[in-house]
């Protein structure tokens, strides 16, 4: 499994009861300290572009790309600056950066995945990636700045299995490694609220039957969901469950579990505050980190999933124009 895409808690409402319970018991497991063997959790950072980089097992060379390394048809994996401007002549600055890349990352025998924060200079200690402002305390002198989340396990791209990381300490003296990892909020509220809502979870299951639950005859019909969904959030409205009945034709009970997994997801994302001392800012407005990852090792499926505060950052991104062009390192 590629780490392309990982899905909110709340989106797996719509895959049925199971999927709901998987969901459930993984919520609990990283809320449960005496359960953290089982679980990866690293500070999500919405650094852009994405950045594959390391050894082509293939050939023995070292390479950098996006995440079009992993495309079932024309693997875009650059070697070298040549390879760079072939594949990304027309977006000037994502060809920049990967030359950056190229020249910085340390030459790393396996594959990872990291976020691109930004070109330190030894004057800027601002940088703004996506959407989310990151201020350092000092002035990155490093040449690049990167957060490193994920390592490939496998000897070619088509097989690879992604394995996140909470952090990893790498070389290279040209390049700044933001840390991801967490320490626990021990504060008794959060535990107590998180049982709150795990009970009102439960007892909205119990009256739930599978047949209560949608199924999609299409990818297509889902995606139109979501789309709806993320409306929502873009206009800032609120998601009515007797609203959403009406207008999709699912059971208004389905869409009262979202909102009641959505609620639990805001107060367990509580419980994780970042080690690395970065501020954060959202159009100049002191903000939180996006979120978390949780990397669950005891469920073979839907154990990658993100606590992100929706609300908040969704809606941030969907009306971003940044996302166009932007120049590099620059706030």
């Amino acid at each position: 499994m590629k780490n392309l895409h990982i899905t909110h808690p709340e989106d797996y409402t719509f895959d049925g009861k199971v999927a709901c319970q998987n969901v459930i018991e993984i919520m609990r497991s990283v809320m449960d300290d005496f359960n953290q063997e089982d679980n990866v959790v690293s500070v999500k950072y919405d650094g852009a572009p994405a950045i594959v980089f390391g050894t082509d097992k293939t050939n023995g060379r070292f390479f950098v790309g996006t995440k079009s390394v992993f495309n079932k048809g024309i693997k875009k994996i650059c070697y070298t600056n040549d390879c760079i401007d072939y594949y990304y002549s027309y977006k000037d600055n994502l060809a920049h950066i990967l030359k950056l890349c190229l020249k910085y990352l340390p030459r790393v025998s396996g594959v990872y995945q990291a976020d691109f924060i930004g070109v330190g200079d030894g004057n800027l200690n601002e940088f703004t990636p996506n959407t989310i402002t990151y201020k350092f305390d000092n002035p990155p002198t490093e040449d690049i700045i990167m957060a490193v989340h994920t390592c490939y396990v496998g000897d070619n791209f088509d097989d690879m299995i992604a394995v996140p990381q909470s952090s990893l300490t790498m070389p290279g003296l040209n390049v700044k490694w933001v840390d991801g990892t967490v320490y626990y909020n021990e504060e008794r509220i959060i535990e107590e609220a998180f049982k709150y809502s795990m009970d009102a979870i439960i007892d909205q299951l119990e009256i739930m039957n599978d047949d209560d639950f949608p199924v999609f005859k299409t990818k297509t019909a889902k995606t139109q969901l979501m789309k709806l969904i993320n409306t929502y959030i873009r206009e800032g409205r609120i998601l009515n469950a007797e609203d959403l009945s009406k207008e999709t034709g699912i059971n208004y009970r389905v869409f009262e579990l979202y909102e009641l997994i959505a609620n639990a997801k805001e107060i367990l994302i509580n419980r994780f505050l970042p080690c690395e001392s970065v501020e954060c800012f959202v159009n100049n407005r002191p903000a939180n980190h996006e979120g978390i990852v949780i990397h669950h090792c005891g469920i073979a499926s839907q154990d990658v999933i993100k606590l992100v505060r929706r609300y908040e950052f969704s809606r941030a991104n969907f009306s971003n124009m940044k996302f166009q062009k932007r120049p590099v390192g620059v706030s």
